[in-house]
């Protein structure tokens, strides 16, 4: 009980106190500056240098010439036209470094692509050195075609077909965008 006694008094203590002191600010006097007139150029000057412009032809004086809202509507839906679709490759081996198929643990190809988005769906083909489709993955392309999507692709090859059967030779990765080829990309894997 005596600490309960001795913390309220503390605290009635310290709202007995006066209030801490307040600051007055004043603000300082506006300083009003004159307006100063701007000169213009006698317009004698400037019809000199200038020759009246001769009129282009009969004005219909009954065609109505319209407003700006009639000419310019911000309202009207702006047609957009899809980009067409482009893609840049990079390709990744690791480890890094390794080229041969008794080093390569897995080939993985980015894709950065441009002109697909929702609903497209990006698929790449890895094709072996005699030409055949060895393995193909899938992804949903979503957002918008006008941005950049970046897709990445893995093709193990550890312990896999490739390693055991000694598949060697110029690879190639295929990018097809709902079944339209837009990119390829090569790489040979060292015996």
């Amino acid at each position: 009980m005596r600490r309960w006694s001795s913390a309220l008094a503390l605290l009635l203590a310290a709202c007995a106190q006066p209030p801490a002191r307040q600051l007055q600010i004043t603000p300082a006097p506006l300083e009003v500056v004159p307006a100063v007139e701007l000169q213009k150029p006698p317009l004698s000057t400037i019809g000199e240098e200038l020759a009246p412009a001769a009129p282009a032809g009969p004005v219909d004086q009954k065609a109505p010439l319209g407003t700006i809202d009639e000419v310019f509507d911000p309202r009207a839906p702006v047609a957009l036209t899809r980009p067409p679709l482009s893609a840049t490759a990079v390709l990744t081996v690791f480890p890094t470094g390794a080229g041969s198929l008794s080093q390569v643990l897995q080939v993985s190809v980015g894709f950065d692509v441009l002109g697909a988005g929702a609903p497209n769906v990006a698929a790449v083909e890895f094709v072996d050195p005699n030409g055949a489709p060895y393995h193909r993955e899938e992804a949903a392309v979503t957002g918008s075609p006008f941005q950049a999507h970046h897709l990445e692709f893995v093709l193990p090859v550890a312990a896999t077909a490739i390693d055991t059967n000694k598949l060697s030779g110029a690879w190639s990765a295929r990018l097809l965008v709902d079944g339209q080829l837009v990119a390829t990309h090569g790489f040979t894997l060292t015996p």
